[in-house]
């Protein structure tokens, strides 16, 4: 039986990371896609608690907005969904964003060439 995800996810360096604002609070975003977000573990997000309307700000300055619900508690934070979806189209955006920051990083530090690959992080590593 075949696991596949049913939406991309887009996990974010600490210095790259959306800001969620939820009620006169922000928060990091860990990770996310379209139907959801990890977040820094808050009292804003807990079991039982009611749909929380909700805007994420992206490093462009762009703000999507939508209504989020609790999911589960995570490692070091906690786990929600969005009741309307983040379209498609601003993921990839995103993650066209952060593939071109993080190469001009690796690239700055030191030309990346064809023996050389980029991880995700921006560190280099020569075959």
């Amino acid at each position: 039986m075949s696991q596949k995800r049913e939406n991309y996810r887009i996990q974010y360096p600490e210095s790259a990371r959306p800001r969620l604002l939820v009620g006169g609070f922000e928060l990091d975003v860990f990770d996310l896609s379209e139907s959801g977000a990890s977040l820094t573990e808050t009292a804003l997000f807990e079991h039982d608690a009611p749909p929380r309307e909700v805007s994420i700000v992206f490093s462009d300055g762009s703000e999507f907005s939508t209504t989020a619900v609790f999911v589960r508690t995570i490692a070091d934070g906690v786990a929600i969904r969005f009741v309307k979806l983040v379209p498609l189209a601003r993921i990839f955006s995103e993650q066209r964003h952060l593939r071109q920051r993080f190469l001009e990083v690796a690239s700055t530090a030191g030309r990346v060439g064809s023996n050389t690959t980029v991880k995700p992080e921006g560190t280099r590593r020569t075959r």
